[in-house]
């Protein structure tokens, strides 16, 4: 793997001025990585007659392929042409995956609690999922929707302004501390990172988010045994439904299970909610979309990162999430700012930008939730008013069609029956922020309701 990247180095001493200094010499690193040659250097099979030449890599499309019949790092493809640097730096990763989070968790120590019960209810080397079809649960749980059973929640998060913040604490110190003073941030931020994985693993395992790996991806567990003899096997036991796709700096990309998406971000909400460094908080934006396990990955990457800058441009002075659901992936495939505008009623503009009005603050995102679970209860007493989910349809297309705030008011009245002690009235009243209107809770709750009831119970009333 070493032989496919590349490095740069480089030193100033740090008289004064530390940030200044590291700044310059990032800025004079990448000038230089950009104005070096890049070379491909060809397998030796480049040198054989033209007949019996290998094509080019079906991956990176440049580089020649290499000999080998098979590889177990594609899944569904029994055998793709790849490159020497694909096969390398895929399989690496690959291992490396398996190893980051018992690396991340134990950080130098003999045990960590997370961890130990992991090792303790998933046997085996490789513990986590790394096909998406592995994490999308199917028809696996009973009561799960028919609508989320192969879906997933892919989370990207990024913090807001962390790298002013990082600056500011090195700063407030003597120029003579300031190595140490940044040693000690990214100390802070690698200890509540570590915490805030063990959390969310915590909360897959106490909501069973394992089980069998999917057919593609126990064939290629069998294809890698049979490429590694030599390193202990990964067998077909279950797995932890979670990958996480990037991890460095202040972003996370991780993808779990449909159902367990809304609680995730909920968990995410509370442990960064002690982030603080000399007294200033330390927010993200949040992009979450809800799809399919055969959506293309990189593009719904690229969509989480859009949304999550979308939702900074509400405000930076708190975490927000902006969250669809991609029923069909080519409707967002633009650009996200002129998608939330086409979807914009006519009556709700005015925001300061068209993502404020589906863009969430962790308590009513909180709020969303502890309303449908309400609203979706069996009726205790029997005679007690429900909201069935064809009304909140209703209203939900009438809101979106412009119909003035006036429709939700018998809504308003039933919620305010249903949930005790009055609470629906404080639940409501926090989503007038940022421009928008109140009344889109109940176009967020329509158009979430599956993912904030997962798995209804059979005599629910709001099916």
């Amino acid at each position: 793997v070493v032989s496919h990247a590349t490095f740069a180095l480089s030193w100033e001493p740090a008289i004064s001025n530390y940030n200044l200094t590291g700044a310059s010499l990032s800025a004079r690193q990448g000038r230089a990585q950009m104005a070096g040659a890049s070379l491909v250097y060809p397998a030796p099979e480049i040198l054989l007659p033209e007949d019996a030449r290998n094509p080019v890599c079906s991956i990176d499309l440049v580089r020649p392929t290499i000999g080998e019949k098979r590889c177990f790092i594609i899944a569904g493809r029994d055998n793709p042409p790849i490159s020497r640097s694909v096969r390398d730096r895929r399989g690496y990763g690959l291992e490396r995956k398996q190893a980051l989070y018992q690396q991340l968790l134990l950080n130098e120590h003999d045990s960590n609690p997370t961890w130990d019960r992991i090792e303790r209810d998933i046997p085996g080397e490789a513990k986590f999922a790394f096909q998406l079809s592995s994490i999308s649960e199917g028809g696996k749980r009973p009561n799960l929707r028919h609508s989320l059973h192969d879906k997933l929640c892919v989370l990207f998060s990024d913090g807001s302004g962390f790298g002013q913040l990082k600056e500011d604490y090195i700063a407030a110190g003597p120029d003579a501390d300031a190595v140490e003073r940044h040693r000690d941030f990214d100390k802070q931020i690698r200890g509540w990172r570590q915490k805030l994985l063990a959390t969310l693993l915590d909360l897959l395992l106490d909501h069973h988010a394992c089980g069998q790996p999917s057919p593609e991806e126990t064939l290629n567990r069998q294809q890698r045994n049979s490429h590694r003899p030599h390193v202990p096997p990964w067998t077909e036991d279950n797995v932890i439904r979670f990958e996480t796709l990037l991890w460095g700096g202040d972003e996370q990309l991780f993808v779990l299970p449909a159902r367990l998406g809304w609680r995730a971000i909920e968990t995410f909400a509370e442990q960064t909610a002690t982030w603080t460094l000399d007294g200033k908080q330390l927010h993200h934006g949040i992009g979450v979309a809800f799809c399919h396990h055969d959506a293309p990955i990189a593009r719904v990457r690229d969509l989480t990162d859009r949304l999550a800058g979308e939702s900074k441009k509400v405000t930076r002075a708190a975490t927000l999430a902006l969250p669809v659901v991609l029923e069909s992936f080519d409707h967002i495939g633009g650009v996200p700012e002129l998608f939330f505008r086409r979807r914009t009623p006519k009556n709700m503009t005015g925001m300061k930008t068209p993502a404020a009005l589906f863009t969430l603050d962790m308590a009513q995102w909180k709020s969303l939730r502890t309303v449908a679970e309400y609203l979706a209860r069996p009726p205790v007493p029997e005679d007690q008013p429900v909201i069935s989910r064809r009304r909140l349809r209703h209203v939900a297309i009438a809101l979106h069609g412009g119909i003035g705030p006036g429709v939700v008011k018998p809504l308003n009245d039933l919620a305010g029956e249903i949930l005790p002690n009055g609470e629906f009235g404080g639940h409501y009243a926090k989503f007038a922020t940022h421009g928008a209107p109140a009344e889109r809770f109940w176009m967020l709750l329509d158009e979430f309701w599956d993912y904030l009831v997962p798995e209804p119970s059979k005599t629910g009333t709001a099916p």
